[in-house]
């Protein structure tokens, strides 16, 4: 046998394939499946056998170039073992304006002329949508799990990239002051308009609006509209000092233009989220271990999951008495192989949010036990029923729908308030694992 032969039937063994493709990035693996179809069926097969959630930090350091810099984060997604559909960046004024930003638009005293299309050197598939959010200060997880929170002067970005995740999608959006006006007037009752571009979402599973403002803010009553129009999801994120978004088709917006309100939303039948809020009147340690404890409670999957904090620039090391990484540290004891990323604002947004449904609690009906024989008390043949009565299937089922109508009647009438100062907003959000 030639070695031509012996190269091609190594190479059309299954087995040989699995472990040669298995250390390919997405790229090189692309490239693979034009050779023929068992490279095209094991290329696909290796790609969505991996995790489609993948998140790093980029740290720069003072006497770094910014070629360097740059150089670093293009290599990690040209490296990547799965194709980006999404990504959320939170990146610190300091490294935006020192690093990302032009020379040429570094000399200007007014940013309303600023184009993503000016700094856009990302390394990422043309249809990748592309959220970048920069605040004073961020909370960033690397690859090895380390959590960091970096609250004044770090040249930092974190992010988080979602690839072809069946069952999730993430939408952005943007909303200029006309349409926040027709938010407003959708919760005074009004008017039932749904602004041009949130119609994308009225037929989505809306399950987490991340909302991120300028500095000026919005009123409570938009959030409110979030609430009313998408079936009460959770809400959160802050006022932020720039937002930066690329959709999927490659339209650019920033809200250094006439951008009032930008965001993501995070969409998906099965994926399950919920919040806790760390009031400013929590200054301990305990205190904050008790509110992060809660979110173990609902007991989601956590294969892929993602924690989301937004926290208020007053906090962090001003509150602990110089202590670091306090918030974050405990979300990690409770959550070790969750990242966690977000970012300190000048204003927050969110809630504690429950998920609870009744139609999904996990409801434990009293068991019957019926007595073989008169010991233990009871006739034989007597049914020796628990203190709570039984319910059939039927009247369970017309319980919980009153329930649950009543719940989001309430709700309704009830949003809880959603613009906060001086507290921390921690979400952690499930996504269904890879099919």
């Amino acid at each position: 046998m030639s070695t031509h032969d012996c190269c091609w039937a190594a190479l059309s063994n299954i087995i040989v394939l699995e472990k040669i493709f298995k250390n390919l990035n997405a790229r090189e693996l692309n490239g693979c499946s034009r050779v023929c179809k068992l490279w095209r069926d094991e290329a696909v097969k290796a790609k969505c056998s991996r995790r489609q959630m993948r998140w790093h930090s980029f740290f720069c350091e003072h006497n770094t170039a910014d070629e360097e810099w740059w150089s670093s984060v293009n290599s990690y997604f040209l490296d990547c073992p799965i194709e980006p559909r999404a990504v959320m960046m939170f990146c610190t004024e300091f490294l935006w304006s020192c690093v990302m930003q032009p020379p040429k638009l570094k000399k200007k005293k007014r940013r309303k002329s600023v184009d993503l299309m000016d700094f856009y050197r990302f390394s990422l598939p043309k249809n990748c949508s592309v959220h970048i959010t920069v605040t004073d200060g961020i909370i960033a997880t690397d690859e090895s799990m380390k959590t960091q929170e970096y609250e004044d002067r770090e040249r930092v970005m974190s992010l988080v990239m979602f690839g072809d995740y069946a069952g999730v999608e993430l939408v952005p959006f943007s909303c200029k002051h006309a349409e926040c006006q027709v938010m407003q007037n959708h919760w005074a009752g009004s008017s039932s308009a749904v602004p041009a571009p949130l119609q994308k979402l009225k037929k989505k599973e809306v399950k987490m609006i991340n909302l991120y403002c300028p500095v000026s803010g919005i009123d409570q009553e938009i959030g409110y509209s979030f609430f009313r129009m998408f079936d009460r999801p959770l809400i959160a994120g802050g006022y932020v000092n720039e937002k930066f978004v690329k959709d999927a088709s490659g339209k650019f917006n920033s809200s250094s233009c006439d951008i009032t309100m930008s965001g993501v939303a995070i969409c998906g039948e099965d994926v399950q989220v919920a919040s806790v809020l760390i009031r400013d009147e929590v200054e301990t340690e305990p205190e904050v271990d008790a509110v992060i404890k809660q979110l173990t409670q609902y007991d989601f999957p956590l294969d892929s999951s993602l924690g989301l904090m937004y926290a208020c620039v007053g906090r962090g090391t001003h509150v602990y008495n110089g202590a670091e990484n306090v918030e974050s540290k405990i979300f990690r004891k409770y959550f070790p192989n969750t990242p966690l990323l977000g970012f300190f604002g000048n204003g927050e947004i969110g809630c504690s949010y429950s998920p609870v449904d009744p139609l999904h609690m996990p409801w434990k009906r009293k068991s019957v036990v019926l007595s073989e024989s008169g010991d233990g008390g009871g006739a034989e043949g007597e049914e020796d029923v628990e203190e709570d009565s039984v319910l059939s299937n039927a009247q369970l089922k017309r319980q919980m729908e009153e329930m649950r109508r009543k719940d989001i009647e309430y709700r309704l009438k009830h949003p809880p308030k959603l613009l906060h100062a001086y507290t921390t907003v921690m979400c952690l959000v499930s996504l269904p694992k890879p099919r």
